[in-house]
């Protein structure tokens, strides 16, 4: 049976031999029925006298079957067009997710040359200048996270959102919205996602982090010896007192040479210029931040002392939150012998400093928008007279910042103990069982840890241990972490149920690597009673929002570590 093709509404003739479609006379096509597609061979129930509208699209197997009469010419267009469309459909469809690549990319390129000549349009003036530099590193950040995150560790794009929440967070607690400095916040973050892209993600810059390491433990290592002639060699018996504190001891000798070397004082002040001119921030302020990197929160007020009553309240916020942003360097000695990993604790001391100018000057702007970025020289070397001397003040103010942790955690382990006790008997009269300090933590801190991008399974146990960092002391949240990474009984136990992944403990890590807790507010402001004290008035009414500022700066740290972790 054959039907004949034709672009309208035709008359069909259904003669058994051969069949003629007219078109003012002219024959237009002669078509085996067979070669149809099978949507046109389903209308063969027609009778003579129907009107078929029979589709264009189709592919004829045979095209020497046509006739050879003038009026086939055009379908014989007709078909070849329709071979064309089919054959790219084909490919289409074969070649889809390519294809979509590659749309999608050319309207990136687009848009960036849009922007580009929109940028060049009035180029030339500051305003241009930052504006590109901006949009050339959003780029290069969106980029990187699109082919080296997205597609190997989708997971990790729960700390790009927590990014996002913290800023977010920060922005409702600011004083003055209005006066942000966002070139503050967006080369902070930069400078965190750069640093933490080295030391994460390239060979040389692991390979650094790790002969660093390798060279403090070295080095931290020769103390024992002193603690074996001394205390016998029995002296690993009782960890913290007879290792731990000698340790901390010859650190800050270590750190009072090199201070009076002027080693410190160059290392000082170039990071902190660094940080002052990428941030625009005020080099007291910038200063102070590097400072803490390497001291801590008291000995870096001291380094800065003459400057502290003509600073501003906004200047004199963020060096309150710097102190409460990082760790000193005789705490990562103190921590790394709890069993925290040192290579985190080095790089997130160093990354701390940019996290604690941006949550700063989000939280309480300077006045005017904008710091006075002009340099100033701060007094960073050593007051000491000799080498000895410097050697050994700075064994005795080792001493002193041992007694006084010692102390502290001597009081709040006791008083943990009794405030979960005294919980756990409430919780039993109320139907509750075993009600702790802890477990409220880690139910109230819970999103915190999740959106930080720690695992589901570890989000419990990391929110107790930054609830009783933030509440207690930092010290013992890392004696409690650092107990899960040492003793194999509980760690296995606790790997069990929790799981324990490497990258909950190195969000963990950065997430605590920092003194903002309730007792270091009340320790800040008697430094800042003793240095300024005509200032006090004023930061204890901002002590809290200092505290909040702080926590969120450790943060913002782990989640850029979260980000990029590989």
């Amino acid at each position: 049976m054959h039907i004949y093709y034709h672009s309208k509404t035709t008359n069909v003739d259904l003669n058994p031999s051969r069949h003629r479609c007219l078109d003012n006379g002219i024959p237009i096509a002669t078509i085996p029925l067979n070669k149809l597609d099978p949507d046109v061979r389903g209308m063969s129930s027609v009778d003579s006298q129907s009107d078929v509208v029979i589709p264009q699209a189709y592919e004829l197997e045979d095209p020497d079957q046509m006739p050879t009469e003038d009026g086939l010419v055009i379908a014989e267009k007709v078909l070849f067009i329709d071979k064309i469309i089919y054959g790219i459909r084909v490919v289409i469809l074969k070649h889809q997710k390519i294809l979509k690549t590659i749309t999608y990319s050319i309207l990136l390129l687009l848009f960036l040359a849009y922007v580009a000549y929109s940028l060049s349009f009035r180029f030339g003036d500051e305003g241009s200048l930052r504006l590109t530099l901006y949009f050339v590193v959003l780029t290069l950040i969106a980029v990187y996270i699109g082919l080296a995150v997205i597609q190997t560790r989708p997971r990790n794009l729960v700390s790009l959102g927590g990014i996002f929440v913290f800023i977010f967070i920060l922005f409702l607690m600011s004083n003055n919205k209005a006066n942000i400095n966002w070139h503050t916040v967006f080369w902070g973050l930069s400078l965190e996602f750069g640093f933490a892209l080295i030391i994460l993600r390239t060979e040389w810059g692991i390979g650094a982090v790790n002969w660093t390491t390798d060279r403090f433990l070295e080095f931290i290592a020769f103390s024992d010896t002193g603690s074996a002639f001394i205390f016998s060699k029995r002296y690993k018996e009782f960890n913290l007192i007879f290792k731990v504190v000698p340790s901390v001891i010859v650190f800050c000798s270590a750190i009072a040479v090199l201070s009076y070397l002027g080693v410190l004082a160059f290392i000082i002040s170039n990071l902190g210029g660094f940080l002052g001119y990428c941030l625009q921030t005020n080099p007291v302020e910038s200063m102070n931040a590097a400072t803490n990197i390497f001291m801590s929160g008291i000995e870096s007020l001291m380094v800065i002392s003459e400057y502290i009553d003509s600073l501003s309240t906004s200047h004199i916020f963020c060096i309150y939150t710097n102190g409460l942003s990082s760790i000193a360097g005789s705490a990562l000695v103190l921590f790394s012998n709890f069993g925290v990993p040192v290579e985190y604790l080095l790089t997130a001391s160093v990354m701390s400093a940019p996290a604690a100018l941006v949550a700063s000057k989000m939280v309480y702007p300077s006045e005017t928008g904008k710091d006075d970025t002009k340099i100033c020289v701060v007094g960073t070397k050593s007051g000491t007279k000799s080498l000895m001397q410097a050697l050994s003040l700075g064994g005795m103010q080792g001493l002193q910042l041992m007694v006084n942790v010692l102390v502290n955690l001597l009081i709040y382990i006791s008083l943990f103990a009794f405030v979960n006790a005294s919980i756990t008997w409430f919780g039993d009269r109320a139907g509750v069982e075993e009600l702790t300090l802890q477990k409220i933590f880690s139910y109230c801190l819970w999103p915190l840890a999740f959106i930080m991008g720690i695992d589901a399974i570890d989000c419990l146990k990391v929110a107790e241990m930054l609830g009783v960092r933030m509440f207690a002391t930092v010290a013992l949240g890392y004696l409690q972490m650092g107990t899960y990474f040492t003793n194999k009984e509980k760690y296995n136990e606790y790997n069990e149920i929790y799981n324990n992944t490497d990258r909950s403990e190195l969000i963990t890590t950065y997430a605590m690597c920092g003194f903002a807790s309730m007792p270091s507010v009340g320790i800040t402001l008697g430094s800042f009673a003793v240095l300024a004290p005509g200032r006090v008035g004023e930061l204890s009414k901002l002590a809290m929002r200092g505290l909040i500022a702080g926590t969120i700066a450790s943060y913002l740290t782990a989640c850029v570590a979260g980000l990029l972790f590989a």
